[in-house]
């Protein structure tokens, strides 16, 4: 997904430079617009980016561009499609060229991606990250990259090393996603380390037949169902003072807010779909919020405070309260699908912000981990930003191609994940 750009023309790699083959791009105009595409979506994001400064930028006009690839969109999509060819092929080559132990050949290819992330910062940009801004196909092509990877990382492990039939699939997701987010959390140059993290990586643990619900979990529902129940102020006249006004006015929006965002997504998402699900006029929402990126990440704020909440409440000694605190979190999503959906998909469609944010989030929790000790010991020590930064994108890709209702299932595969040997 990587390598793109280190495909172009004189692009060099160590001491030696490739040109691009007829099956990855038919022409040099093809060539030109997927790099400037790229460029632009590295600059100003999907929704940022449109096809006038494309078709200047490359130097092309809008008929080559639709005759193409059609429009943007297809623009990118082939952009998707092409970087994770070459990054596949750039991990698979450097796998299987290095010798020695399995462990060995895992860090060369990680070296392999890290250095193509680290060459091409707007490919890196425009792929990992964009995907969700650009839409459900986006994310999806962008799941199935991460499936090419793993394939890549499966080899040469022994038959008796393989995860149980129920964890494969999991599996995979954690060990790309583990190299996906370090380019993207900004943790470069760990390559041997997290090779042998992903050499010693399992999930077993087998899925949970119901959604057994834990007592983390059922707390965490409880104070929330406790709450002050939020609705529109009585009509005409009344006593309530002016400060009272403004915080539910406040609390309604960002109710509003998330319930807009997880069902239009939000590069859809406009004022009016704010204030028409909180009864709230325009003028008031201005007084409250500059804008609509402004309510978003307010609330956003607040469903993170939450989650992390719930994961201070677990109890147990570190192995059980880390399978507490996942439980909970799990719970709640599935519980809660368009809070799930607001907090973790839609947060990585906001842009450079909402991304921040996002890294913020998974490093608090982190932080959360170590205090638990639960890591001593285990192949993860000293890893757990980047332990839980591939947990959380796992979250996110699952909840926005097929949604959060089993994601409990998952939380004695991610504890042991998480813990490994101090999961038995």
């Amino acid at each position: 997904m990587l390598g793109v750009m280190r495909a172009l023309p004189g692009r060099p790699w160590g001491e030696k430079k490739f040109a691009l083959t007829r099956e990855e791009m038919a022409s040099d105009r093809e060539r030109r617009i997927l790099e400037v595409t790229s460029e632009l979506v590295a600059e100003h994001g999907y929704l940022g980016f449109t096809a006038e400064q494309l078709i200047r930028r490359a130097g092309v006009g809008m008929r080559t561009v639709r005759e193409l690839f059609g429009d943007k969109r297809g623009c990118y999509m082939a952009l998707l499609d092409c970087a994770a060819g070459a990054a596949e092929r750039s991990c698979g080559e450097a796998f299987e060229a290095q010798r020695g132990r399995r462990v060995e050949k895992l860090t060369a290819a990680t070296e392999a991606l890290l250095e193509l992330a680290a060459a091409n910062p707007a490919v890196a940009q425009a792929c990992l990250v964009e995907p969700f801004a650009a839409g459900p196909a986006a994310i999806e092509r962008y799941r199935r990259a991460l499936g090419g990877l793993e394939k890549v990382l499966q080899r040469g492990r022994a038959a008796s090393d393989r995860p149980s039939r129920a964890a494969k699939t999991l599996e995979g997701e954690l060990m790309a996603a583990v190299l996906l987010w370090l380019p993207t959390g900004g943790l470069g140059g760990e390559a041997e380390r997290v090779a042998e993290l992903i050499g010693a990586l399992r999930v077993d643990g087998g899925e949970r037949g119901g959604r057994s619900r834990s007592r983390a979990g059922e707390r965490g529902r409880s104070e929330r169902d406790c709450g002050p129940q939020l609705g529109p102020l009585p009509t005409g006249k009344h006593k309530l003072p002016r400060e009272a006004v403004k915080l539910s006015q406040r609390e309604r929006l960002l109710a509003g807010v998330a319930s807009a965002a997880a069902a239009k997504g939000y590069p859809a998402l406009t004022v009016s779909d704010v204030i028409g699900n909180s009864r709230v006029s325009r003028r008031v929402f201005y007084e409250l919020f500059e804008d609509k990126q402004d309510c978003f990440l307010a609330a956003w704020e607040i469903v993170a405070a939450h989650l992390g909440q719930l994961v201070a409440s677990a109890e147990g000694d570190p192995p059980r309260q880390v399978l507490a605190a996942l439980t909970a979190v799990l719970d709640f999503l599935a519980a809660e699908p368009e809070l799930a959906r607001f907090c973790l998909v839609e947060v990585l469609a906001v842009g450079a912000v909402g991304v921040e944010r996002y890294r913020e989030g998974v490093g608090k929790l982190a932080a959360a981990l170590r205090e638990t000790g639960a890591t001593n010991g285990s192949p993860t020590e000293g890893g757990e930003e980047l332990l839980v930064g591939a947990l959380a994108m796992t979250l996110s890709l699952r909840i926005a191609t097929e949604g959060p209702e089993r994601l409990p299932r998952l939380a004695p595969q991610l504890t042991s994940y998480l813990l490994g040997p101090r999961a038995e």
